[in-house]
Order: C-alpha cells, then sequence, then structure tokens
C-alpha cells in the first residue's frame, strides 16, 4: 500500500507478448480511480477484456461490513477457486442488509440513480487527494506514492513526534 498506480497499459503489452495471464487486484482502486471510479482499467483507458481476472473487495470505496469480494472472471478459474478454496467451505454469504447497500452504492457510482452524483465523488476525491498530498509536503513530510493516488502514504519515523 505505497500508493503505486500500476502501468497497466505496459502489463497488458507484455501479457499480449508473452502469452501470458493478467490477474488485476482492484482492491483500492475501484471508487477511486478513473473518471467515474471504476478503477484502474477506467483510469488508463483500457479494455478489461485485457484482463483475464479482475479481483477486488467490497470493504474499502462500498464499506461492506465483512468484506465481501468480487471477481468479473466465469469459467474454469472462478469454479476451480470455488470449490477447491477453504473460502467458500468456510466462510458465511454476505447478509441481505449488507449486498443492499453495495447495489445501493454501486448504483450511485454508475450513475444508474439518475444523478451525476458518483462521477462528481470520484472528481471529488481526486482533487482532495492532490491537495492533501500538496500540502503535506509544503510542511515538509516524505510523502510516497502516485499524485492520483487517494492511498498517501506517510513518513513519521518518530511516531511519538506525531501523537
Amino acid at each position: 500500500m505505497e500508493g503505486t498506480i500500476v502501468d497497466l497499459p505496459e502489463f497488458i503489452r507484455v501479457k499480449k507478448r508473452y502469452g501470458a495471464y493478467l490477474f488485476l487486484d482492484e482492491a483500492h482502486s475501484v471508487g477511486a480511480l478513473g473518471p467515474t471510479g471504476k478503477g484502474v482499467v477506467e483510469y488508463w483507458g483500457c479494455n478489461p477484456k485485457d484482463v483475464d481476472v479482475l479481483m477486488g473487495t467490497l470493504t474499502k470505496s462500498f464499506a461492506a461490513a465483512g468484506g465481501g469480494g468480487r471477481s468479473l472472471e466465469s469459467g474454469a478459474l472462478i469454479d476451480h477457486i470455488r470449490y477447491g478454496s477453504a473460502g467458500p467451505c468456510y466462510g458465511a454469504a454476505m447478509s441481505p442488509p449488507v449486498a443492499a447497500q453495495v447495489m445501493s452504492s454501486m448504483k450511485i457510482m454508475l450513475g444508474e440513480d439518475g444523478t451525476d452524483i458518483g462521477a462528481r465523488k470520484a472528481v471529488q476525491l481526486l482533487r482532495n487527494s492532490r491537495y492533501f498530498r500538496r500540502r503535506l509536503k509544503q510542511m515538509g513530510f516524505l510523502i510516497y506514492g502516485h499524485e492520483d493516488s487517494p492511498v498517501v502514504p506517510l513518513m513519521t519515523f518518530h511516531i511519538t513526534k506525531v501523537v
């Protein structure tokens, strides 16, 4: 969590050149990157079909209690994960109220609620993140990561001075 943003076009180029698979974890980018908050793929203007597995979580931008993962992949790979890993066997399904909350958040984010609130919030988050980084740098803090990332790693060195 260094606030970096993967150079997705380059990864896609390498994937195609060598016939590799590309797995993209969008846990910190969905709802936070791209003009409408759809993540790294939208941020770079790439085709989602160029990514073999898009994975993420619902605990960040959607604030879903208990998490809940998501994958836009289907077919044999997801079946293998479902039937061959411990999570689906020992985990529990998302509760209906949390599922409804996530669906409502997604509708707002995608503009399916008839407003542009989701897109405006994505733009505002970008502005806020850039402003926050700029002010911290002006105060002399050492900041890592990409300027467009809402994850802002701040080096404190002496935590007792911060507290």
